[in-house]
């Protein structure tokens, strides 16, 4: 079995760990050192520190290109067509 093979193994049976252990194992294995989510310092802290602590609905629909969209159309007011959009307008 490659390694490829065994890392893609591992990583599906990581995700029925909890988030913030998950996160901990994960940056442990890529920095060395325990993530800080007391105190977060560094930048890559404080992105983990958010994906623990701020669980926004909204974010959900802004990753999808499609419920953004329908999205800034609700949020805009039906001002944001993309018909009028060509590629080359940019």
């Amino acid at each position: 079995m490659s390694s490829n093979a065994i890392l893609k193994k591992i990583k599906y049976l990581m995700r029925y760990i909890p988030d913030k252990t998950y996160l901990q194992i994960y940056y442990f294995l890529q920095f060395g050192k325990l993530c800080d989510f007391k105190n977060p310092t560094t930048f890559n802290e404080k992105l983990n520190w958010l994906k623990i602590n701020n669980r926004d609905s909204l974010y959900t629909k802004l990753v999808d290109k499609y419920e953004v969209k329908e999205y800034v159309e609700k949020v805009m007011g039906g001002v944001y067509n993309t018909d009028s959009w060509s590629v080359g307008a940019f």
